[in-house]
Formats: structure tokens, C-alpha cells, sequence
């Protein structure tokens, strides 16, 4: 399929972002579009596809007058490059334990290895680009356990879900994508001006730290209230990559959204 036509097809409002399956190599979960200010941005992440491209769509009226509150548009990205020994791993088994413990699509998620440090890697997206990177240690020994590998303010950022699951670390987003949500992981517990106005496109907003968190969980819901932002508390009995019923049910409960573990 043409990628131009397909992203064409797409009809994506300003600031909309794409992120599924590839029309050219058809590998899932690697192409990402977005509308940028009128300006359609394409790419394929696969190492196998070079796919990517760019267009002009204009800006409507209503586009401009968006734009004038889009904050999230301006977020600093810093130039950002993997370290040579963060690499792409031709071997995707390493990663099965993850796929069988926390239900992820690990190819999907497009997983780096730092052969150094031995850590998973998940890349961050924003607007279309890999900006930053964050890693978690395979084994029990290495510290700290979660490494950022740049300085980009942003969060690690999964799903096309209008109802945004604020979590702390970035399987849980990818958790929280898989039940139906878009996972908005703050790399940590620390709410940042960007974060609050990146928060902003979402109809919903559930505010879900780990158990140990739960004093800043019902903090950062306020602040998010006074930014004008529909935010709910949800009260978790465990990490929500643990996926327990309990969690998984009241996630639906609050946010709406279908998930087909929950049977409550």
C-alpha cells in the first residue's frame, strides 16, 4: 500500500498521533504518523523498512486557535543518540519472559539491549521521533534498576486511547496500553510542567502510582484538577504491571474502557 495515501487516509486531527501496524512491511506496532502544525510526518521503525516521508495538509482556522493551547507542541527535545552498546537484538527470545510475565508485545514496543549494563531498553517517543530511552536491569544485581539514557522532558508514552493511565515506570504503560488505555509513564513519581500540559489532549485522565505512592497519587490529582484536567485517583493493590483482578477490574470501572480479563 502507498504509505502517503494510507497516512492520507488516516485523517488525523492536528496533534494526532498514528502508532499500528506498517503498510509497506506490515510489521506491527512500528509506524508511527502524526499531524505536526499541518504537516503530516511518517516513519517506519523496523530495521528492515525505511519508510518515511512528509506532507503538507495546511491548518484550519480552528487548527490555529488549538495550536495557541497546544503547550505539549513546544516541549525542548534535546538531540538524542543510543549508545553504541544499546543495540537492536536479532534474537527477540530474550525478551519472551517479559511478553509471558507482564503480557507485552515486546517487537511492538521496538526493545533495545544494552550489552553493557545488560538492560532492557524501551525507547521513547515523541512526535514522531525516538527522543530518549529508558532501561531496566535484567538481573536483581545491577544498579539502579531503571537507567534514562537522555534528557528529554517527556514521558514514555504508549497507546491511542483517550483515556491516559498515569503510571511511574514504562511497563506499566505498555501494560496499561494493552488494557485498552494510553500508558503515560512519568519515568519516576515526579509530575513535571510538561507532563501537565502534555496531559491536557486527554478526555480522562487516572492517575494509577504503585501501592507506595499513594500520597502524591491523590497530589497530583489535584494539581491536574486545577489545570483544568478530568483526573481520577485509582487506589492500586499492587504495581499495575502485575495485572492483579483486582486493579484490573477497578481500571475498568473508572476509566470505561472494555478489558476483557475483568469479568466484574
Amino acid at each position: 500500500m502507498n504509505p502517503k495515501q494510507f497516512v492520507t487516509d488516516l485523517d488525523m486531527g492536528m496533534g494526532e498521533v498514528w502508532r499500528g501496524r506498517c503498510p509497506v512491511c506490515n510489521r506491527s506496532g512500528t509506524f508511527t504518523a502524526i499531524n505536526q502544525m499541518g504537516k503530516l510526518l511518517w516513519n517506519c521503525y523496523s530495521n528492515s523498512c525505511d519508510v518515511s516521508g512528509a506532507m503538507h495538509v495546511g491548518m484550519s482556522a480552528d487548527d490555529i486557535r488549538r495550536a495557541m493551547h497546544r503547550e505539549d507542541e513546544f516541549i525542548e527535545l534535546p538531540e538524542f543518540k543510543f549508545p553504541e552498546w544499546v543495540v537492536h537484538r536479532p534474537d527477540w527470545q530474550m525478551f519472551q519472559k517479559y511478553e509471558d510475565r507482564y503480557g507485552i508485545d515486546c517487537q511492538a514496543l521496538d526493545l533495545r539491549y544494552d550489552i553493557k549494563e545488560n538492560r532492557v531498553v524501551f525507547p521513547t517517543v515523541w512526535q514522531g521521533k525516538i527522543v530518549d530511552a529508558i532501561g531496566r536491569a535484567v538481573d536483581g544485581e545491577t544498579m539502579p534498576k531503571w537507567r534514562r539514557y537522555g534528557t528529554a522532558r517527556v514521558p514514555y508514552v504508549r497507546g491511542t486511547s483517550n483515556v491516559a493511565v498515569v503510571v511511574e515506570d514504562a511497563i506499566s504503560a505498555a501494560v496499561a496500553e494493552s488494557l485498552g488505555c494510553t500508558g503515560f509513564a512519568l519515568l519516576g513519581t515526579q509530575l513535571l510542567t510538561e507532563h501537565k500540559a502534555a496531559l491536557k489532549k486527554y478526555f480522562k485522565v487516572v492517575v494509577a502510582l504503585d501501592p507506595d505512592a499513594a500520597t502524591k497519587t491523590l497530589e497530583y490529582c489535584r494539581e491536574l484538577r486545577s489545570e483544568g484536567i478530568d483526573t481520577h485517583a485509582l487506589r492500586l493493590y499492587d504495581d499495575l504491571k502485575y495485572r492483579t483482578d483486582e486493579d484490573v477490574c477497578a481500571l475498568q470501572r473508572l476509566t470505561g474502557v472494555s478489558i476483557g480479563t475483568c469479568l466484574t
